[in-house]
This record gives structure tokens, C-alpha cells and sequence, in this order.
């Protein structure tokens, strides 16, 4: 992580984990992956295409991407982490 990646994870940060959770995870890759996988199944499914997993989609993807924007914050939180580190070993 650069010094200019650490400037927006703080301000990033400071909105909290969970709104980050929320629109980085839920709703930036559960909400988005759910409508792809929909579309790529009425594309590749036509005929057996239903409404019903469309929803499915639409709850399960989401669910994941709870876990998918926990993990996003430990990545990004061990990136910051380093960052500080490197820093404070290249003042000293």
C-alpha cells in the first residue's frame, strides 16, 4: 500500500466497517455477481429460466458478500498495517 492508497483508506475507515461491508460487499459484489449469474443463466437457460432463482440469486449472493466485504477489510487493514510499519521503520 502506497502513501496514497493509505490517505483513502483512512478516510475509508473512518465511515466504518460496516457501511464498508455494506457497499463493498453486499451491495458492490453480492447485489452485482447476483445479477450476472442471473443474466448468464437466462442466456444460457432460456427455456427452464424462472423468476424464483433470480430471487435465490438475489439473497444468496448478497449473503456472501458479507463474508466477501469482511475480507476485503482484513486484506485492506493488513495492507494499512504494513504501510504504518514501513513508515515508522523508514523514520526511525
Amino acid at each position: 500500500m502506497n502513501a496514497q492508497q493509505a490517505q483513502r483508506w483512512e478516510r475509508t475507515r473512518e465511515a466504518g466497517k460496516g457501511k464498508f461491508i455494506l457497499y463493498y460487499g453486499v451491495l458492490g459484489w453480492g447485489l452485482i455477481a447476483g445479477l450476472l449469474f442471473s443474466i448468464i443463466d437466462l442466456a444460457l437457460h432460456a427455456e427452464s429460466f424462472s423468476w424464483d432463482g433470480v430471487m435465490i440469486n438475489l439473497i444468496i449472493f448478497p449473503l456472501g458478500g458479507i463474508w466477501m466485504g469482511h475480507w476485503l477489510w482484513k486484506k485492506a487493514e493488513r495492507g494499512y498495517e504494513q504501510h504504518l510499519k514501513s513508515k515508522k521503520g523508514t523514520e526511525a
